[in-house]
C-alpha cells in the first residue's frame, strides 16, 4: 500500500475535539486580555500624570511595551509548544491507542503530523494574538515595524522547532514528562550557543552567525531593520528545514520504536558489578516507610528516573555546579569587583531548576490519571488526605537541591565579608517557600483539569507569568531600585537581586535597599508559604469530587448505616425467633 503523506482522519479528529473545547478560546482571551490590562497599567503609570508628552516620549513607551510583550511571548513560546507537544505519543502508548492505530490502515505520516498539526494550530492561535497588540503600540513610535516582524518570524520558528523537537522526542520516551525535560535542555544548550562563540571565537577574529541567535534577533537586532529582518527570515526558514526534518524522522522511527516497546513492556535494566559496589558502599538516604506513608513510600521506589533522566541531571548538574564555582573563584579572589556573574548564575540556575520542578509537580498525578493507574490508587482503603499528601512530597523532595548552589555562592560573600550571615539562610526560605507554592500548584491542576498537556502547559505558563512576565512589568513600572523589592516575586529575579544586594553591601553602599530587600523577601516568603497551603487545601478539598472518588466521610457514614441496620436486624430476629 502506498503511503500516504498529510494529515488525515487522525487531525479531523483531534482538531474536532480542540475546536469544540471552551478551554481554547477562554486561554486566548484570557491572554490578550492580561496584555492589553498590562499595556493600560503602564500607560496610566507612565503617561497618565505626565502631560504634555514628547513624541520621544511616546516613542519610550512604545519601546517599553515591545520588551515587555516580546519578552514574554519569547518565554511563553519556548515552553508552552513543547509542553503541549510532548505528550502526543507518551500518552497513546501508555494507554495502549496508538497500538490499536498502529493496526488500522492508517499510515505512519497521517497518524504523527495529524497530532502535530492540530496540537501546533492551537499554539500558532495564540501566538497570533500578540500581533495585533503589538501592531497597535506602533502608533505610539518606538516600535519599526520591520523589527516587529522580524521578532514575530523568530517566535514562530521557535514554535515549529520546540513543536517537532518534542514530538521527536517523545516517539523514544515512555513518560511525557522525560521528553519535555529533555526538550528544554537542548534548548536551553542551543540559547548558550551564541553566548559561547561570542567569548571564544571571536578572540581570534572569528565573527558569530547573527541568524542562529533567537535572542539577539529578538532583543537585539541592531540598527540595521533590513538586515536584522533578513536575518529573522533565515532563522525561520533553517528551523522549518529542521523542523521538516525531525518530523521525518519521527514518521519513520514511530511504528518500530513502539513495536520494540510494546514487546519488552517490563524492560529490564541492567546495573553494572561496579555500580552496584558504589551503590552499596554508600550508605542510603533516608527513605519514607511503608507503614508511615504507603502512597509516598511507592512514590519514592516506582518513580526511578531512566537512563535519560539520569544523563540530563549529571548534565544540568555539571553546568550549575561549574557556573557555580566559576562565581565563588570571582568572588573570592577579586571580592566585590569581581562578581558580576555570581547573580546571573544564581538566577538561570533556580529558574530553571523551578522549570524542571514544575514539569515534575504537574505530571506526577497526571500521568498516572491519563495511564488508567490511578484508579487501582484510588480504590485501595488509603485516605485522601494520604495520596495527597504522598504525591506532594514525592514532588517537593527535588527542591532542597536547588538550594546548594545558591548557598554555596552567597556564603562566599560571607567569607570576604561576615556579617551578612542572614542572606544564605534567607534565600534558602525564599526557594523552599516558592517550590511549595509551585508544588501545590502543580499538584491542584492536575487535580482539576483532566487532559496532561493542558495540565503542563497550565502549570509552566502561570510559572513563566510570575518568573517573567511580574519581573518586567515591575521593572517597565518602577525606575527607583527601592522599588525592585516587587520584582523578587521572580524565580529569577529574587535569587538574583538577593545576590547583587549582597554585592553591593560587600561594596559598603545601598544600606536602605539593603533592608528593603531583606524586608520584601521575608514578605514574598510569607506569601508563597500562604499560597501553598491554600492550595494544598483546595486540592484536599475537591480531590474526591474531581477524580470521583466517595468520600472518607460517605464511606463512614455508609458504614455506620449498615451496622445500625444490621444490629436492628438482629435485634429483631432475637426478639421474634
Amino acid at each position: 500500500m502506498m503511503e500516504r503523506w498529510g494529515p488525515g482522519p487522525v487531525f479531523t479528529y483531534e482538531w474536532l475535539i480542540t475546536s469544540r473545547r471552551r478551554q481554547v478560546y477562554a486561554i486566548r482571551s484570557l491572554f490578550v486580555a492580561a496584555l492589553l490590562a498590562g499595556l493600560a497599567v503602564v500607560w496610566w503609570t507612565e503617561v497618565a500624570e505626565h502631560n504634555p508628552l514628547t513624541f520621544g516620549d511616546l516613542a519610550k513607551l512604545g519601546r517599553s511595551f515591545y520588551l515587555a510583550i516580546v519578552g514574554t511571548q519569547f518565554a511563553l513560546v519556548l515552553t508552552a509548544a513543547p509542553a503541549a507537544m510532548a505528550g502526543a505519543i507518551c500518552v497513546d502508548k501508555s494507554r495502549g491507542t496508538l497500538a490499536h492505530l498502529l493496526m488500522t490502515d492508517l499510515s505512519d505520516a497521517e497518524i504523527v503530523l495529524g497530532k502535530l498539526a492540530a496540537r501546533l494550530i492551537s499554539v500558532l492561535g495564540i501566538l497570533a494574538c500578540t500581533l495585533p497588540v503589538l501592531a497597535l503600540g506602533t502608533l505610539l513610535g518606538g516600535i519599526d515595524p520591520l523589527l516587529l516582524t522580524g521578532a514575530f518570524l523568530v517566535a514562530l520558528g521557535l514554535v515549529f522547532l520546540g513543536s517537532t523537537l518534542a514530538m521527536a522526542l517523545s516517539v523514544w520516551a515512555s513518560r511525557p514528562h522525560e521528553a519535555l525535560l529533555a526538550t528544554y535542555l537542548l534548548l536551553a544548550v542551543w540559547l548558550l550557543l551564541r553566548p559561547t562563540w561570542v567569548y571564544t571565537l571571536n578572540m581570534g577574529g572569528w565573527n558569530a552567525p547573527t541568524f542562529l541567535d533567537p535572542l539577539g534577533l529578538t532583543f537585539a537586532p541592531g540598527a540595521d531593520a533590513m538586515g536584522a529582518l533578513t536575518d529573522s527570515a533565515i532563522f525561520l526558514f533553517l528551523c522549518c528545514l529542521a523542523s521538516a526534518a525531525l518530523a521525518f524522522l519521527s514518521v519513520r522511527k514511530t511504528r518500530s520504536v513502539a513495536i520494540q516497546q510494546m514487546s519488552c513492556a517490563v524492560p529490564s535494566r541492567r546495573v553494572s558489578p561496579i555500580a552496584e559496589r558504589i551503590r552499596r558502599a554508600i550508605p542510603g538516604w533516608p527513605s519514607p516507610s511503608l507503614d508511615g506513608n504507603p502512597v509516598l513510600w511507592r512514590e519514592w521506589h516506582r518513580n526511578r528516573p531512566s537512563r535519560g533522566i539520569v544523563v540530563l541531571s549529571i548534565l544540568y548538574a555539571t553546568i550549575v555546579g561549574t557556573s557555580s564555582l566559576a562565581a565563588m573563584v570571582s568572588v573570592l579572589a577579586h571580592g566585590a569587583r569581581g562578581n558580576s556573574i555570581a547573580p546571573w548564575v544564581t538566577g538561570l540556575g533556580s529558574s530553571i531548576g523551578f522549570l524542571f520542578l514544575a514539569v515534575v509537580a504537574s505530571t506526577s498525578l497526571a500521568e498516572e490519571r491519563a495511564r488508567g493507574s490511578l484508579d487501582v490508587l484510588l480504590a485501595t482503603p488509603l485516605p485522601t488526605r494520604a495520596i495527597v499528601l504522598g504525591k506532594w512530597w514525592s514532588a517537593y523532595r527535588l527542591v532542597p537541591w536547588l538550594i546548594v548552589a545558591p548557598v554555596l555562592i552567597t556564603s562566599s560573600f560571607v567569607w570576604i565579608m561576615p556579617g551578612q550571615e542572614m542572606i544564605p539562610f534567607l534565600l534558602t526560605g525564599w526557594i523552599l517557600s516558592y517550590g511549595a507554592a509551585l508544588t501545590s500548584l502543580g499538584l491542584a491542576l492536575a487535580t482539576w483539569i483532566t487532559r496532561l498537556e493542558r495540565v503542563l502547559v497550565a502549570t509552566i505558563t502561570i510559572h513563566l507569568l510570575i518568573t517573567v512576565g511580574w519581573c518586567c512589568l515591575v521593572l517597565t513600572l518602577c525606575d527607583r531600585q527601592e522599588s525592585w523589592g516587587l520584582a523578587e516575586a521572580s524565580s529569577f529575579f529574587g535569587p538574583g537581586n538577593l545576590t547583587a544586594i549582597m554585592s553591593m553591601q560587600s561594596k559598603g553602599a545601598n544600606g536602605p535597599l539593603w533592608d528593603q530587600s531583606v524586608k520584601w523577601a521575608l514578605g514574598w516568603i510569607g506569601f508563597y508559604l500562604m499560597v501553598a497551603y491554600g492550595l494544598l487545601h483546595a486540592t484536599l478539598a475537591t480531590f474526591d469530587r474531581c477524580l470521583g472518588r466517595v468520600s472518607n466521610a460517605a464511606n463512614r457514614h455508609d458504614s455506620n448505616a449498615k451496622t445500625e441496620v444490621n444490629n436492628e436486624h438482629f435485634s429483631t430476629r432475637s426478639k421474634h425467633p
